[in-house]
């Protein structure tokens, strides 16, 4: 259950720096799914 929490405090981390990098969004949003 840790392992899920961590995985979308990251995915949540990656919303975030997508309004600065829409490229590497995309790249970890597809490693999230």
């Amino acid at each position: 259950m840790y392992d899920i929490k961590i995985q979308l405090g990251l995915c949540s981390v990656i919303f975030n720096l997508c309004f600065l990098a829409k490229r590497i969004c995309l790249a970890s949003l597809s490693a999230c799914q």
